[in-house]
């Protein structure tokens, strides 16, 4: 249950307040089927993040033989890799048998295909739900989970907004992918998003497309006046760099939300110089879902384990001492469809030490490795790199015999350069570059000069994370804007 900051009581303004499918029944309300199940999970979430560290983790350990057995018994590829390590089901009786079995990551994953997933999910998990992702590591992959999943995710994003102490009924706005369907980058709702439709009363919300540069942004937030701004951290850094070099202020803005990015210590500080908010962060990915909330009252993530099992490996395999930094390693522990069992994500990360805040959850004290650049012009404006996923397919539907693309990056070298880096089974043909040449344009503007080349892989960065996008360009080479600076706003 949410809470008043200041008396710790509980609050009916940061109450989840749910839809009531029984007629004329507003309050208290009886949810639906769907929503009643997520209340009851945050009935017990709330009660799991105070248990004793032992309880927490005999329950967890529990779960996590659940979904190895069933794992090994109907994945091709479990079956596969732990017979080759000469590995039973009855081998692993403890944590420390546990990190016998070997890691897997992104690319065994996409390499096996329909082996990775489950030839006999369990009927009750509900209908099987198609997730394609290319992530910020460059490897397209293609997952799947069910609906069970799509419930515990749906929970733990409300936690978050708990936790965050978010009134629900206040309006947010969402800087993200938005479809081709909305005019012009913008979409509105009447509700935050998919964790809240049907389930809980939301204020109006407003997407608005990474693809728009950082003054539209700006523009469509201060029209909106949402009291809650959710976005990628590197988006909240330029808005924050925008609004203090044109002297904007945001004075209806009360919280922001990150996501999906390292968030750096110097973006709260820009958040705090330029709105007086504070900065709540969220460490998920696509393929497996809330990985770790950042604390309520400090800035130190905890682990959801009643939802993900977390390692933090060193580099002989051990697993990492508070303080230490090591390889992030996932078990997702309701995914019965397509398994991710100790999954290397790429990512690199420092274990915590016990949070004062009295919770019990495992704790991550620094994510490192999700940074991504932005896309910066000649005209000084910078916006959002990514590409469509449709836009993207429809090349290769046109191209015929043209092979996929295992790997791919794309590099900005100056304000008019930008390399294609793709591992491929063969060079492109100049007529499939030209190909993708015209889709790199009509997603990044006419002007730019698209380079191609082949490497065998494309190495990691130096924080130990794939990047799908990498800047050369810094904020600091941009020259100034042209335009006359804005007044404060209203």
């Amino acid at each position: 249950m949410a809470r008043d900051a200041e008396s710790g009581a509980p609050s009916a303004a940061t109450s989840l307040e749910f839809f009531s499918q029984i007629s004329q029944t507003e309050w208290p309300q009886i949810p639906n089927p769907w929503a009643a199940g997520i209340a009851a999970l945050l009935y017990q979430l709330e009660q799991t993040q105070w248990w004793p560290e032992a309880d927490l983790a005999e329950r967890q350990w529990r779960q996590t033989k659940a979904i190895l057995q069933h794992a090994w018994a109907t994945t091709p590829l479990y079956r596969e890799i732990y017979g080759r390590a000469g590995l039973a089901p009855d081998d692993i009786r403890s944590r420390k048998d546990w990190q016998r079995l070997p890691v897997v990551d992104r690319s065994m994953l996409q390499a096996a295909g329909a082996a990775w997933r489950s030839d006999s999910p369990p009927q009750d998990h509900g209908a099987l739900l198609q997730h394609f992702t290319s992530g910020s590591s460059g490897r397209p992959l293609h997952s799947i989970s069910t609906t069970l999943t799509h419930l515990f995710k749906t929970a733990l994003v409300l936690r978050q907004h708990q936790w965050a102490g978010r009134k629900l009924g206040c309006k947010a706005a969402f800087i993200e992918e938005v479809d081709g369907g909305a005019a012009a980058g913008i979409r509105h709702s009447g509700t935050w998003e998919k964790a809240t439709e049907h389930v809980v009363r939301t204020g109006p919300a407003l997407a608005i497309s990474l693809r728009l540069d950082t003054a539209t942004q700006l523009e469509q937030l201060r029209a909106f006046e949402p009291s809650y701004l959710i976005a990628y951290p590197s988006v909240i850094e330029a808005l924050a760099r925008h609004c203090l070099s044109h002297r904007i202020s945001l004075p209806f803005l009360q919280q922001v939300g990150c996501f999906g990015e390292v968030l750096d210590p110097a973006c709260r500080t820009l958040a705090r110089q330029a709105w007086n908010v504070r900065i709540v962060d969220m460490y998920s990915a696509k393929e497996a879902g809330p990985i770790a909330l950042q604390c309520p009252v400090h800035d130190c993530y905890h682990e959801q384990p009643e939802a993900m099992l977390v390692e933090i490996l060193d580099a002989d395999g051990r697993e990492c001492r508070p303080g230490e930094t090591g390889r992030v390693v996932l078990t997702s522990l309701h995914n019965f469809a397509a398994p991710l069992i100790r999954y290397e994500i790429g990512d690199l990360a420092t274990r915590g030490r016990t949070c004062a805040c009295g919770r019990t959850l495992p704790v991550i004290e620094r994510i490192l490795g999700r940074q991504r650049n932005m896309l910066r012009y000649p005209d000084g404006s910078a916006r959002w790199p990514s590409l469509s996923e449709t836009g993207f397919a429809a090349v290769f539907a046109q191209a015929g015999d043209m092979p996929p693309v295992q790997q791919f990056q794309l590099v900005q070298h100056s304000l008019a350069r930008i390399e294609a880096r793709l591992v491929t089974a063969r060079p492109y043909t100049a007529a499939e570059e030209a190909l993708l040449a015209d889709y790199l344009h009509g997603e990044f503007g006419p002007h730019w000069q698209i380079d191609f080349s082949y490497p065998d892989a494309i190495a990691r960065g130096p924080t130990g994370k794939f990047e799908d996008f990498l800047s050369h360009v810094a904020p600091e080479a941009m020259p100034p804007d042209a335009g006359p600076q804005e007044g404060d706003a209203a």
